[in-house]
């Protein structure tokens, strides 16, 4: 048992059961609980020091009292600190809360003071920010101001940032100009800026003028919006346009230059116009490898004109898109710069043009008037031209204008050469056969060279069909002396085959024009209308001749007083002679001019004068049947039985 009350002594030495003591509770029953124990383990077991296990719970449970009161010393003390800090500091509340009475009035009014001041500040924030604002957008800054002022000659994305905000500032400004001095002030100061901006844009461009010398030049980079921001100075637009165009002007004397005579390196693919190759025959549009020398086309003078015509429109064409699309330049100043610029290729364009119709029409190589349209043709690629130019550029352009005096010399040519040939028409008689009466090589020549002039229409159709040249004074000079020729040449032979032979000129000359002018085959038709009236007249006179009643015709043809046969003289054995003669021609056929009129090219004029002239025939047998029939004969002419209407009209026409 030593062991056990040993342990339980150390146990209760242990500090885990002082918890236990502190709670009265807790150390009666702890205190019971190792009496019971004390009892049970019995009293002959002593400890080592000569004490029961009880008493050393009481020693301890003593030993914890004293602690306890020890502690509870300790907590009174620290009660007694406790009380003296809580009267002091319940003092000092009481000082404070006087303190805090004082100077709440006090603090009242400053924390109003506080709030208006703070309160002013905001708006003189506020207001400090829109005058910052206000100048930062009416007002330019010093970096501004320097940078468009600058002698410096080079640009930069600042100065043109300065540029357009002096530029907003000016118009702003000049639209109020009753706002005040300072406004005023303001406008002034950017205009003074502005002007200076200017012309150190205008020296700029000054020193870049070299680049545009180049026929395809690099723009520099500037370049576009230094020409839009003079777009509101119209005047030195005009100047710094004037300056460029005189650069170009040089650059595309250069380029003709080298196209004449080394090529051009140009696609030369025109609207119109396309290049063809040497070799091939005349006229052809045939492609050929572009940058070919315009000089080797010379020979013909529309090949030459097309292939000048095509280098020309790529031209403007590649200027034009210089100045509107890289340049930015707006369209009517850009088609007077490159009006300007083409300036210097117009008059050497115009002299080639003009020396190459020289030598095509002087030629004495080809045959006599071989060529004689080829100026007519030129002068409608011409107009072609320079209707597609006029889509460009006005009316007045120095293009335009050339191309309109080209025309002009081409026409002079056309008509010097159709005069020549009208002189060497009427002084060449050739008289038809008289077997055949067909048209003669001078009506063929004019017939060709119509149908020429017919086709160079259809070739080269025109842009505006109402500005299409006037082309009958020239047919008038191809047709008029070649009629009068054929009228020359009819009187050779008789009145027939001559009228026959003319009807046969014109209708081959006005199937010709109708192509070309309808006015000018209107106009033969009516001289038609008057052969064929006369070759109806010559048949109706040849069957009254070979009836037989001709004279008796006569004779009621000119009887004003509407006599009677019988009181005309007209004897019935005459009348009878007569019958007989007509019924003989009735039952041997007609032949009259029928020989004749077999010649006729169209064969429907021949039926058209049959018809006619034995209409008039049978008008004339029915008066001759009237006159016989009169009552006013009397028995005269009873034995004569003439054939009815009907039966002749019968018989003509089998």
């Amino acid at each position: 048992m030593i062991p056990v009350r040993r342990r339980l002594q150390e146990a209760i030495a242990c500090p885990v059961f002082r918890p236990a003591f502190n709670d009265p509770d807790g150390a009666r029953a702890t205190t019971d609980a190792l009496v019971a124990l004390d009892e049970w383990c019995g009293d002959e077991e002593e400890l080592p020091d000569g004490t029961t296990l009880h008493d050393d719970i009481e020693d301890s449970q003593l030993n914890l009292y004293d602690e306890l009161i020890q502690l509870a010393n300790v907590v009174e003390k620290r009660i007694g600190c406790y009380e003296r800090d809580i009267v002091a500091m319940i003092e000092t509340c009481v000082t404070t809360k006087s303190v805090f009475a004082t100077a709440k009035t006090g603090a009242t009014n400053f924390i109003r003071d506080i709030d208006a001041k703070t309160a002013e500040i905001d708006k003189l924030r506020t207001e400090e920010d829109q005058l910052r604002k206000f100048i930062d957008e009416n007002v330019l800054s010093d970096d501004e101001m320097a940078l468009l002022s600058s002698p410096s000659p080079d640009l930069s994305e600042g100065f043109f940032a300065a540029l357009d905000k002096a530029r907003s500032l000016e118009a702003r400004f000049a639209s109020e100009p009753d706002r005040g001095s300072l406004n005023a002030e303001i406008l002034d100061a950017c205009r003074m800026h502005l002007e200076t901006a200017f012309d150190r844009m205008y020296s700029w461009v000054q020193s870049h003028l070299s680049v545009f010398v180049v026929l395809t030049p690099e723009l520099p980079a500037f370049l576009p919006r230094v020409l839009l921001a003079f777009q509101s100075r119209p005047v030195l637009l005009a100047v710094i346009a004037e300056e460029l165009a005189g650069q170009r002007r040089i650059a595309l004397q250069r380029w003709f230059n080298d196209a004449l005579t080394r090529g051009s390196g140009l696609s030369l693919i025109g609207p119109v116009a396309t290049p063809r190759d040497v070799t091939t025959r005349r006229g052809s549009t045939t492609s050929t490898t572009s940058g070919a020398p315009l000089e080797l086309t010379s020979y013909d003078p529309l090949r030459f004109v097309g292939d000048l015509y095509s280098w020309l429109h790529n031209v403007t064409t590649a200027e034009m898109d210089l100045w509107t699309t890289r340049a930015g330049l707006p369209r009517p100043v850009a088609v007077e710069l490159v009006d300007k610029s083409t300036l210097g290729i117009c008059r050497p364009v115009q002299l080639r043009v003009e020396q190459a119709l020289e030598d095509a029409m002087s030629d004495d190589t080809g045959s006599l008037f071989e060529d004689i349209v080829l100026p007519f043709r030129v002068e409608h690629l011409l107009h072609v031209n320079a209707d597609l130019l006029t889509r460009t550029f006005p009316a007045q352009a120095n293009l335009v204008a050339m191309t309109r005096d080209l025309q002009a010399t081409s026409l002079k040519l056309f008509k010097s050469a159709l005069e020549e040939l009208a002189q060497f028409t009427t002084q060449d008689l050739q008289i038809p056969d008289s077997g055949e009466l067909l048209p003669t090589a001078n009506v063929q020549r004019a017939v060709d060279l119509i149908w020429s002039m017919a086709r160079t229409h259809s070739t080269y159709p025109s842009v505006d069909p109402t500005a299409v040249t006037d082309v009958k004074p020239f047919l008038d000079l191809i047709v008029d002396p070649c009629l009068q020729a054929c009228v020359i040449a009819a009187q050779k032979l008789p009145l027939t085959d001559g009228n026959v032979f003319l009807l046969n000129c014109l209708e081959r000359l006005k199937d010709a024009l109708q192509t070309i002018c309808d006015s000018k085959g209107s106009a033969l038709q009516s001289q038609v209308q008057i052969y064929l009236d006369s070759l109806v007249a010559e048949h109706h006179r040849a069957l009254l001749s070979e009836s037989g009643i001709a004279s008796i015709i006569d004779l009621l043809d000119h009887n004003p007083n509407h006599e009677s046969l019988a009181q005309l003289g007209c004897s019935p054995v005459s009348l009878a002679d007569a019958i007989a003669q007509f019924d003989a021609m009735l039952i041997s056929g007609h032949p009259g001019v029928a020989a004749s009129l077999s010649s006729l090219t169209n064969k429907e004029y021949v039926t058209l004068i049959n018809d006619r002239a034995l209409g008039q025939f049978m008008d004339d047998y029915v008066r001759l049947l009237k006159a016989i029939a009169d009552d006013r004969n009397g028995e005269l002419y009873k034995d004569l039985v003439p054939r009815p209407e009907g039966e002749v009209q019968t018989l003509l026409c089998l």
